[in-house]
């Protein structure tokens, strides 16, 4: 048995890795091993180096450091084991752009570029489910791609018609929700097409049963650029990439007046600090709505206007909950409403 297969082993058996995560970290280890060579504390503290130095997120260096810590257990080799990085790990602030509605709808909509019943024709109509779901679902790519037909120990991620819901096996947990109709409605149309019980396999043979991250990023990359034409300066925008799919779902949902409790449920938080962080409020939308929500021009008493104001108040607080600020006051002639979006 080589040392990858003793790896894996070891995971199943003493960490009692889910079978999408074990796929996953086999591969980065993979990697790892391919860049270290021998695990002495210098070779390691470079690898971590490179990564940084390749600007990559706090978290993925930590999953890394965490997989060379199995390593050493594993194999017994201290310096694996005991590896401590000393410097700092930067979190990027969260700066996630997203699409507009008729953006968003374009995206989803691109007519397929292939003859109709070849295999790429099959493979590109595949991926206009899969952005469904990962925008009307609000889902990470990486969720959305482990979706089969059924459950099974390892990976209860899967789509219920019976239910009508979707469920989500997350590393917090199983998050379930109702299945979006049109989603319903294009996975109805999708599932006979396909072979096995994942929804989105590898095109080619593969070490995981369903696509990895290069194939959706590459699919997002070349549909952002069929949209330049319509679009100019859409493959140039900063912080638009494929993540921008699921954090345009919530800010849908944030349009739809959707208490923000509900969609830190939905999107499956357990902070809601990090829901107010993830979700774009749409500032024009919210300035329309509460000119919308403006005392009308009849002429009211000053205590019945502030009846309403307070009343408005409560409403938008309880919807947008810590994020909106109410200022009011009156003298003998007007009354001054002030509503502030906290950053």
């Amino acid at each position: 048995m080589d040392k990858l297969a003793a790896f894996k082993a070891y995971l199943i058996d003493y960490k009692d890795q889910k079978e999408s995560t074990l796929a996953m970290n086999i591969l980065i280890m993979e990697n790892i091993v391919e860049a270290i060579g021998e695990f002495t504390h210098d070779n390691i503290e470079g690898y971590i180096l490179s990564l940084k130095q390749q600007d990559r997120q706090a978290s993925t260096i930590k999953a890394h450091i965490s997989l060379i810590h199995f390593w050493g257990e594993c194999f017994g080799v201290n310096d694996a084991k005991t590896y401590k990085f000393k410097g700092k790990l930067k979190q990027k602030p969260y700066d996630r752009a997203v699409f507009s509605d008729e953006e968003s709808k374009a995206f989803l909509s691109l007519p397929n570029p292939f003859k109709e019943g070849c295999k790429y024709w099959k493979r590109y109509e595949m991926w206009g489910v899969f952005w469904t779901i990962c925008t009307y679902q609000a889902c990470r790519p990486g969720e959305a791609v482990r979706l089969r037909t059924f459950p099974i120990k390892g990976n209860k991620s899967h789509a219920d018609f019976g239910l009508n819901t979707i469920t989500f096996d997350q590393k917090t947990g199983l998050r379930k929700m109702p299945m979006a109709r049109i989603v319903r409605e294009r996975l109805l149309a999708y599932i006979p097409t396909i072979e096995g019980e994942y929804l989105f396999p590898p095109l080619h043979k593969s070490k995981t049963p369903y696509m990895l991250c290069e194939s959706w990023e590459n699919d997002f990359t070349n549909r952002l650029e069929r949209l330049e034409e319509q679009f100019p300066g859409i493959t140039k925008r900063e912080n638009l990439d494929p993540y921008s799919v699921r954090a345009t779902g919530a800010t849908r949902w944030v349009k739809q007046k959707k208490n923000l409790k509900v969609i830190q449920d939905l999107m499956g938080h357990k902070k809601i600090t990090t829901t107010e962080k993830y979700i774009k409020l749409d500032l024009d939308h919210l300035q329309e709505e509460i000119d919308d929500d403006r005392l009308s021009d009849e002429y009211i008493s000053s205590t019945e206007a502030l009846a309403r104001v307070e009343e408005e108040s409560q409403a938008l607080k309880k919807r947008f909950t810590t994020q909106l600020e109410v200022v009011f006051n009156i003298s003998s002639d007007k009354l001054v409403v002030e509503y502030k979006v906290r950053k």
